[in-house]
């Protein structure tokens, strides 16, 4: 198995996975909840730019946890 990308942020934990042919940015859910959702696909430089972004958008958040 590939190592994950994990990143966290807002309180929430991401990571990068190659699926069915296509890389995925998935994001954990609740233990509630059957399963992780996936909030982004792409090549894996988009998902890398979409979770530094992400990364970004919360960064004011995450100073004030």
């Amino acid at each position: 198995m590939k190592a994950r990308n994990d990143t966290y942020t807002g309180g929430e934990h991401y990571w990068i996975r190659f699926h069915n042919g296509t890389h995925e940015v998935r994001r954990e859910t609740l233990p509630s909840e059957p399963d992780n959702e996936t909030v982004f696909t792409g090549k894996y430089t988009q998902c890398v730019e979409f979770l530094k972004k992400t990364v970004e958008e919360n960064a004011d958040y995450d100073l004030n946890l």
